[in-house]
């Protein structure tokens, strides 16, 4: 017979979700945002040195 897990288990299921989630954002502000515009920044840099 399977128990119920109890209140401490529940929370640490919850909060371990809540940190799965807040990863997901993290990376796709990284991938979509973050990294695209140092991309475009050092372009700039490179492009602006070298003329």
């Amino acid at each position: 017979m399977l128990r119920r897990p109890g209140a401490r288990w529940s929370r640490f299921h919850d909060a371990l979700a809540d940190l799965e989630q807040n990863m997901h954002q993290h990376v796709h502000t990284e991938n979509n945002v973050l990294f695209p515009k140092a991309l475009r920044r050092e372009a700039e840099l490179t492009s602006s040195t070298l003329a």
